[in-house]
């Protein structure tokens, strides 16, 4: 019997009591779920390669909070009692009770068994929450696998209770808190072999209470477990570069130290085996295949020292079976396609010149080659080991090189270029029939036969020139040969007079023509000796014409008449002049800008008459005239007849007539222009065609002419001189003073030509005046106004019914209507007058009296 202490019972329930207020806080500080479970592992028998099953005890281990619980027992027999400590012991050992007492009080025996009457106490006992699991997911950390991948799962969907070391205790048993799962799960055949001890681990899908659903992953599984040490597997015998597989071989596996422990298996049609349950340790293995097609000088195709994993995880046995390739060559290393391939006496037919020949053996083995049923290679190969030519073994890949070339010729003209012509081919060893062939080039290439000597012959013959020439010399393959004919190349090079190329102009030679191309050349191929006509055509133009003597191949610059034009559009002051313009060359084809423009700029015209004709803004000609393109070509500048016209406008005296308005008239045009003299006299008219004007003056200010003629502009300023007169006009008033200030106008017909004061001595004066028969004069001095009628180079005396006193102005009209109110003012004054002087008499009368008394 063990009793605990009373204190070691408090300092148990106290750490408890800690623990339980610690988990109780976890949730609400969402700190990461944990739980405890103890996850037993039942024994199970498993193989590698093959499917098996696991079965795991798992119980929930919740120790939340502790408690203590006292129990009595009457008549307890002993081995119940000690079964019972013995539970105790247990939980206290695994920590599950913080301590226990068991206390008997009474004992007697019956018939030599002993019975207790005991009471037992039991401290610290741990309670949990119950647990809600769904699912239990097992798997195992092997290298070679992703773990989770492989595993397996089990349904559960069961609350378990947390499990009670007080009824264990009691009944040796807690009903709901644990639950055996099992699981179904495949044992890959080459997992490691230190993994077969490697225990598992399981995820717990669980509904953590009174929070949320949660994974605890990566649980730890308790008891003994181990893989068996066999292996299920199947096993591919296949060729060297383990691709094709190989039917019907005897495959012979020992153990290594046993060889009484021996296997044998014949391959189906895939080559694979299936291996059942090998004991893991190492085997010799032999495989022995028969070729039906190829010189074998044994039947043991593979010999080798393996172990089971190894076999397992390879899951292929490589051979000394090989695919062997041959590639055929000709004498420019190109694939020949089509050529004979012989391996031990199995024909291939070379495509895109590659022979394949799948699983021979090892060894020896006899090679030949045909190209156009004639043998080129005969010779032995070696494929695969041989201790010592090959003893590292090399993929069996071959390159032959077959005397097989191209007969290359090129016929040409004595100049060396190309030149059509019909061919025939002679195999002068007699083994392949003569060959004929026409080329318009020129070029013969027959590829891709046997090494020898040729004949060629080539002969041209032209229709134009009515001639047939022919050669030939023997050649052999490899570059491209020459075979001279005795025919010329001319070729012609063609420029305009600025030294442009002239692409698709006409070439007549002789017989025949051509086009020049974008370089603005063209050959004439195959010309005897001779001499010829050259002509050259530009927009159906001639623009060349020479003869030529050939007496071998020739190359000639020409340059025709053909030209650029690049002219600038000017004024005759030499100002740019922005117009439109039309210009029609020798071949008919018009030409003009899209906008007005100051440059006239065309290329590759050619030579002959053109008629160009330019407009102005208004689309009125101001140039129309025809030029030979070559006089257009030499120009830089073509002058309008269009200048700025100064026309001054004079007095008779030379004075100049300022502010006057001068309109012109284009006469039998519809073009008029106008303008106003400056102080000089002069008015300025921008960009007039010279041509012939009706010219008007204005005397300043008005509408009235004081000059019309009919003038021509050439482009000199033009001066038109008008007549002037004068008047002179003298203003006095009723009493014939002269009368300053009055207002004198001379008009014509409404048309005032001047307004003046008259001076202090009454005159008025006009001059330059136009000379016009009469004039209007009008004079006004206050209400006054009078009209008179004035000649050039009158002086005119104009009374007017005022009188001027002393700086006074009086008008006559008001003095007679005013003479009643006059003449009584007359006698008040004369009245006031007389009295005055009676009173000053009378005060000289009594002065004098003074004195004297």
């Amino acid at each position: 019997m063990k009793f605990m202490r009373l204190g070691a019972i408090a300092a148990a329930l106290l750490t408890a009591l800690l623990i339980s207020s610690i988990a109780s806080l976890a949730p609400r500080c969402h700190a990461q779920p944990t739980w405890s479970f103890k996850v037993e592992l039942l024994p199970s028998e498993l193989y590698m390669g093959e499917w098996g099953t696991i079965q795991v005890n798992l119980t929930n281990m919740d120790c939340s909070y502790r408690t203590s619980a006292e129990f009595e027992f009457e008549g307890i027999p002993e081995q119940d009692l000690e079964e019972l400590e013995g539970r105790a012991v247990e939980m206290f050992e695994k920590g599950l009770i913080g301590g226990y007492d068991i206390q008997i009080t009474y004992a007697h025996g019956v018939g030599g068994q002993l019975y207790y009457d005991a009471k037992l106490t039991i401290s610290g006992a741990c309670s949990g929450n119950p647990i809600k699991i769904y699912y239990v997911f097992l798997w195992f950390p092997w290298k070679d696998y992703p773990g989770r991948e492989l595993g397996a799962k089990a349904e559960v969907n069961e609350e378990l209770k947390a499990f009670d070391p007080i009824e264990y205790i009691l009944d040796g048993v807690s009903p709901g808190s644990s639950k055996i799962l099992t699981f179904n799960i495949f044992i890959p055949p080459d997992i490691r072999p230190e993994e077969k001890l490697l225990k598992p681990y399981i995820d717990i899908r669980v509904h953590y209470p009174g929070w949320i659903d949660y994974t605890l992953e990566g649980y730890p599984t308790e008891g003994p477990f181990e893989i068996q040490p066999y292996r299920s597997f199947n096993l591919t015998i296949t060729d060297y570069d383990g691709v094709t597989p190989i039917a019907e071989a005897k495959v012979v596996i020992r153990r290594l130290m046993y060889y009484y422990e021996k296997r044998e298996y014949v391959t189906p049609e895939n080559g694979t085996i299936s291996i059942h349950r090998l004991l893991e340790d190492y085997y010799e293995i032999r495989v022995y295949w028969n070729s039906s097609d190829y010189l074998q000088e044994s039947q043991l195709i593979h010999i080798g020292k393996h172990h089971a994993y190894e076999l397992a995880s390879s899951k292929t046995l490589k051979t000394l079976l090989f695919n062997v390739e041959i590639r055929v060559l000709d004498l420019r290393g190109r694939p020949l396609d089509g050529a004979e391939v012989l391996l031990d006496g199995v024909k291939r037919v070379a495509e895109k010149g590659l022979a394949r020949y799948p699983l021979v053996p090892n060894g020896n083995h006899t090679l030949q080659a045909c190209w156009m049923s004639l043998k080129l290679l005969d010779e032995w190969i070696w494929v695969g080991y041989h201790p010592t030519l090959f003893p590292e073994i090399k993929k069996p890949k071959y390159e032959i090189t077959l005397q097989v070339g191209d007969l290359v010729v090129q016929a040409v003209d004595s100049g060396g270029s190309p030149i059509g012509a019909n061919f025939t081919v002679i195999d002068l060893s007699g083994r392949l029939p003569s060959v004929t062939r026409y080329s318009r080039s020129g070029f013969l290439n027959i590829s891709r036969i046997p090494l020898s000597r040729y004949l060629v012959k080539a002969l041209n013959c032209s229709k134009a020139f009515g001639t047939c020439v022919e050669a030939s010399g023997e050649y052999s393959l490899g570059g491209v040969s020459e075979l001279r004919l005795p025919v010329h190349l001319i070729s012609f090079k063609v420029y305009s007079m600025s030294g442009l190329e002239l692409a698709n102009a006409t070439i007549s030679f002789g017989p025949v023509s051509a086009k020049t191309d974008e370089s603005g050349s063209a050959s004439f191929p195959g010309v005897p000796e001779g001499e010829y006509l050259v002509k050259v055509f530009w927009k159906d133009i001639e623009v060349y014409r020479d003869r030529l003597k050939v007496t071998g191949s020739v190359v000639k610059k020409i340059h025709g008449k053909v030209y650029d034009v690049m002219l600038k559009i000017r004024t005759a002051d030499g100002d740019p002049f922005a117009a439109k313009w039309v210009l029609v060359d020798p071949s008919g084809r018009m030409h003009a800008p899209e906008a007005p423009t100051d440059i006239i700029s065309l290329s590759l015209i050619p030579a002959g008459s053109c008629e160009l004709r330019i407009f102005d803004e208004s689309n009125v000609t101001v140039l129309s005239k025809t030029f030979e393109v070559e006089e257009l070509a030499e120009l830089e500048a073509l002058t309008l007849p269009i200048k700025n016209l100064v026309v001054k406008a004079i007095w008779e005296d030379g004075s100049p007539i300022s502010g006057a308005k001068i309109s012109l008239s284009e006469i039998g045009g519809n073009k008029s222009y106008e303008s106003v003299t400056s102080s000089s006299g002069e008015a300025r008219f921008d960009r007039i065609p010279y041509s012939r004007y009706s010219l008007t003056v204005y005397y300043p200010r008005t509408s009235l002419a004081i000059i019309k003629e009919n003038v021509t502009f050439s482009g000199d300023p033009i001066e038109v001189e008008a007549k002037q007169a004068q008047v002179q006009v003298k203003v006095v008033d009723w009493l014939d003073n002269p009368l300053r200030d009055a207002l004198v106008r001379l008009h014509v017909s409404g048309i005032v030509l001047g307004e003046l004061r008259t001076r202090v001595d009454g005159v008025a004066s006009f001059s330059k005046l136009p000379n016009l028969p009469a004039y209007q004069l009008e004079v006004k001095h206050g209400p006054l106004k009078v009209s008179e009628v004035v000649h050039p180079g009158q002086v005119l005396a104009v009374k007017l019914g005022v009188i001027s006193f002393f700086g006074l102005t009086i008008y006559v009209s008001d003095v007679s209507s005013m003479m009643p109110y006059i003449v009584g003012a007359a006698v008040v004054f004369a009245s006031i007058a007389a009295v005055i002087a009676f009173k000053a008499i009378s005060a000289r009368r009594k002065t004098l009296r003074y004195e004297e008394g």
